[in-house]
């Protein structure tokens, strides 16, 4: 069995917070894509409308959820409380 050298050791852990840092992004990267582009991924809710007034928080009273997009039907989900500020 080989042993690290400190400054081996060291490079490492660098590329190690690199890789870290890139599957973080790439994690990111996908999520933009899911709502870019939701008619390839059929396992992606799609808020495909809203109803009612807004909030001062520009949050609808109710939104339109499809179970996938092009789906024929959704379900209407709605504000159960208001923030008091």
């Amino acid at each position: 069995m080989q042993h690290l050298s400190h400054r081996q050791s060291d490079e490492i852990a660098q590329l190690n917070v690199e890789i870290e840092r890139l599957k973080k992004k790439c994690d990111d990267q996908a999520l933009i894509l899911r709502y870019l582009f939701p008619e390839k991924f059929p396992d992606t809710v799609f808020i495909c409308g809203t109803s009612g007034h807004n909030t001062k928080y520009n949050v609808p009273e109710k939104i339109l959820v499809s179970p996938a997009y092009g789906c024929d039907f959704f379900h209407v989900y709605s504000l159960e409380s208001k923030t008091d500020d």
